[in-house]
């Protein structure tokens, strides 16, 4: 038999069709054939489709070859493909339990709450587990529960996004390991690292903006009323200190830089509060081994209050910005590290002090421990941040920041 080069290349191509139907013939038969016969066809099937069975049909020498040939050529093929074909995957996922999430609170809680009338009790579970109350929780989930939506797919429905923001505070409430997570909330541990990665970034992106913010304006003015009448001191508009978060020494030349006096690697976190103790600007994430001025001076915080663009307030009135004749500037109270200057005022540094330095000394005093019982509720609050077991310095920040705004 006499062919000419196009019919040996339609020759090679009917033949991947050929098993391909032989494969929908094979799937009436039984089971052991089946098998066998798939495996050949799909092999058949991505040698065409990966490695272009017309491309490389074009390169050989067909005016060369016999009909032998090209069966052979073929036949080489598919066994070339059957050889390297992946493994068959066992299973999907593996069966695990539905988790305390969906036993506990979408049942236990719902019920006492709902059926019992019991709104005490379900709000004392929610702080217990979650560091927050219900109405707390779903207000979050409010602002951010759009970026945590997972579309459905043909293998398994989405992890919710309810469930999400769940283990992403129940990890930063009580420094739990993934492995623990895995088994509370019935989920695979690489499932929960990528949960609580993806929760704190929206968390971040959408939360932080909306929690922190520096007072101005009618809040700058509110804010002084509160300090003055806390503490005594008047335009104080705000307390700022720093603390380390602890975590692991970071890998890379510079994990040394991490390093602080304490004799651990940490990360600095910079923050100001109003009288509440609430947090109104938060820096994290400088290397433990800066100290809090020089923090201070390289943060956002330095820059627009030298711009005037915070701790600025136009009052009315003659002589509003006065105290016995002298002009001041809304300021903060800190410690001993801070520079001195006319928007941050600290202790009079003296052995012997005078009594109206005493005097300062001890409502400045008091004025500056909000800040550092602000940090005292924090890591009380959050264990993730008491624990080392962060290595990134700039996860570990993000974690730190999000604390602060929940």
């Amino acid at each position: 038999m006499v062919m000419d080069e196009t019919m040996k290349k339609r020759l090679a191509v009917i033949l991947l069709l050929f098993t391909d139907v032989m494969f929908m013939i094979a799937c009436e038969g039984d089971e052991n054939s089946s098998m066998l016969l798939s495996t050949v066809c799909c092999s058949a099937t991505s040698t065409c489709r990966k490695f272009d069975f017309l491309k490389i049909a074009s390169c050989l020498p067909w005016k060369q070859m016999s009909l032998s040939n090209v069966l052979e050529c073929a036949v080489v093929a598919i066994t070339l493909s059957t050889i390297g074909m992946k493994r068959k995957r066992r299973f999907w996922c593996a069966l695990r339990s539905p988790g305390a999430w969906n036993l506990e609170v979408l049942q236990n809680w719902k019920t006492m709450g709902g059926d019992w009338q019991v709104d005490d009790w379900e709000d004392e579970q929610y702080k217990q587990h979650l560091r927050m109350t219900k109405l707390a929780f779903w207000k979050i989930h409010a602002f951010i529960g759009h970026r945590m939506n997972r579309k459905a797919t043909n293998c398994r429905a989405p992890v919710s996004s309810h469930k999400r923001l769940a283990v992403t505070l129940y990890w930063m409430a009580h420094g739990s390991s993934f492995s623990s997570l895995s088994l509370l909330f019935g989920l695979g541990k690489s499932t929960c690292v990528a949960i609580v990665h993806d929760t704190v970034k929206a968390m971040r992106m959408d939360l932080v903006p909306k929690s922190i913010n520096f007072p101005t304006g009618k809040k700058l003015r509110s804010v002084m009323k509160e300090f003055k009448l806390l503490c005594g001191l008047p335009r104080c508009a705000g307390a700022v200190d720093g603390t380390f978060v602890k975590m692991r020494k970071p890998s890379g030349a510079f994990g040394d830089a991490y390093w602080c006096y304490k004799k651990r690697s940490s990360i600095l976190l910079l923050a100001t509060c109003d009288a509440s103790g609430l947090f109104t600007y938060v820096d994290a994430g400088r290397p433990g081994s800066m100290g809090d001025a020089a923090v201070y001076q390289s943060s956002k915080l330095f820059k627009m209050i030298e711009t005037n663009r915070w701790l600025h307030i136009k009052e009315r009135g003659p002589h509003r910005n006065e105290i016995l004749g002298t002009y001041i500037r809304p300021y903060l109270a800190g410690d001993s590290a801070f520079p001195l200057s006319s928007t941050l005022v600290k202790c009079y540094d003296a052995d012997h002090p005078q009594p109206f330095q005493a005097t300062f000394n001890h409502r400045l005093i008091r004025t500056r421990r909000v800040v550092e019982q602000a940090f005292g509720r924090l890591k009380g609050r959050f264990k993730i941040l008491t624990k080392s077991s962060l290595t990134d310095p700039v996860f570990t920040a993000d974690v730190v920041v999000v604390c602060c705004a929940v």
